[in-house]
């Protein structure tokens, strides 16, 4: 009894620390002028971009359709809006979000309002915890040219944050929240598994390619950490303990372990045999069964399971016949990714014709600055290189399975906390090697002159 009753003491005392560090003036006051100058400018700026009604009431195509079917009472069902049975071919936490909407707001201009409102608010929450960041890692610039990169970056995909009501949202918002987790440890050295495990069940539950960055995350934190390892297995149980619910399921329904979606292999044969560069674009996408009525047809007859089964055996022919082929994909994927914006359903108002100067020096500057910028950081860098090399693994590991797989702009986005974490360390250490080199450049001209 006196263990749990000091156990008590000692989770209150931290919480009532947290709640001071919280509440003072001098701790958050800079992030509370930067959130609040955010919100003006997200809100000013998602009033300026153009949007018919087709793109603000997208809502993620198959999640929406999953999240009707819930609603309608036939579970998680029909993914591509026909009566098709029981299916996993996507994530469960973005259909059951959206099933609770439509059960509150019924119609689908009101879903994607909210869907919108919450894309603002994860906007001004990642451009927060960016500038914390680099306010507290910052030696050579001002945190707030952060700041001002990551706006640049949002202006350049205004369309896919402020117009496409997909899941970019909500995966931003887990990046953010893994983001400001990796610097916390590396800064303080706490490790609450708690937190930890349940980012892991939530990324689980929402991405693929998030749970696999956890999960290196946590492979890496464990191994560099023995003082930790028994707290990381706890958040890793923790994990899997919430996500045990949806893996049953999808044991009973398709008699296998699939512990996030299903649609791999569909993917994979769909990047690298159905388009020809290994880059979704407009053509490609009309060629998805969400688009094409005979594919559909195609996945109705087959079902779920042996459509994807038949599709993952014809990219493994592939690639047995032509892995040079199946190479140069990825290496397109790989340059696409790193250095180059492909033009891919963008609206006609983001057409690459009708980009102004501004927009195209930020298209071909911008994108490729955050991984330049790492790169710089992780040869530079002299402070702050633990928290550097963990972020590096955390953008390097989400990543990998789309250069891998398949890969368009839009898997890109979720990673704009890091990525812009990234460019300013790369920025602020390039600014300070400069400086120093300045430096001894200015002592030598010195020495030689008391010489003389």
């Amino acid at each position: 009894m006196k263990s749990v009753v000091a156990a008590g003491r000692r989770y209150f005392e931290r919480r009532m620390q947290w709640v001071a560090r919280l509440a003072a003036p001098t701790q958050w006051q800079p992030e509370l002028r930067v959130a609040l100058v955010l919100s003006i400018a997200v809100f000013e700026l998602s009033r300026a971009v153009d949007g018919d009604a087709t793109d603000y009431q997208h809502l993620g195509a198959e999640y929406f359709n999953i999240a009707r079917a819930i609603t309608d009472g036939r579970g998680f069902s029909d993914p591509f809006g026909e009566q098709t049975g029981p299916t996993a071919w996507m994530p469960p936490l973005y259909p059951a979000l959206l099933s609770i909407l439509i059960l509150i707001f019924q119609q689908k201009s009101a879903i994607a309002t909210c869907i919108l409102v919450a894309s603002g608010a994860t906007l001004v929450a990642a451009g927060t915890v960016i500038y914390a960041i680099a306010r507290r890692t910052a030696r050579a610039i001002p945190p707030i040219i952060a700041v001002i990169m990551a706006c640049g970056w949002v202006f350049l995909f205004r369309f896919w944050f402020l117009v496409l009501t997909t899941d970019i949202w909500l995966l931003t918002a887990l990046a953010t929240a893994m983001t400001w987790s990796i610097y916390r440890y590396c800064a303080t050295g706490e490790m609450r598994f708690v937190r930890w495990g349940v980012i892991g069940g939530i990324a689980w539950a929402t991405s693929p390619a998030l749970a696999l960055a956890w999960m290196l995350l946590f492979a890496f934190f464990a191994f560099r950490n023995p003082q930790h390892r028994n707290l990381w297995f706890r958040a890793a149980v923790l994990s899997v303990v919430l996500m045990t619910p949806w893996m049953m399921r999808n044991a009973v329904v398709f008699g296998k372990l699939i512990p996030s979606k299903s649609n791999l292999m569909y993917e994979a044969h769909h990047a690298n045999v159905t388009d020809e560069d290994g880059i979704y674009d407009k053509e490609s996408m009309l060629r998805h069964p969400y688009k094409n009525v005979a594919i559909r047809f195609q996945y109705a007859s087959l079902g779920e399971a042996r459509f994807i089964e038949a599709h993952g055996a014809q990219f493994w022919a592939t690639i047995e016949s032509n892995p040079g082929g199946y190479l140069k994909r990825v290496a397109n994927r790989l340059y696409a990714v790193a250095l180059r914006n492909p033009p891919v359903l963008q609206s006609q108002a983001d057409s690459k014709e009708e980009q102004s100067p501004t927009e195209r020096l930020l298209d071909h500057v911008l994108y490729p600055l955050p991984l330049l910028m790492l790169c710089a950081a992780l040869w530079l860098a002299a402070d702050n290189r633990r928290f550097i090399l963990s972020l590096a693994l955390f953008i390097a590991a989400f990543l990998a399975p789309y250069i891998i797989v398949a890969f368009y702009v839009r898997y890109l986005l979720p990673m704009t906390p890091a990525l812009m974490v990234a460019a300013f360390l790369g920025a602020d250490s390039v600014v300070g090697a400069f400086r120093q080199l300045a430096s001894r450049g200015a002592s030598l001209v010195d020495t030689g002159s008391e010489g003389e």
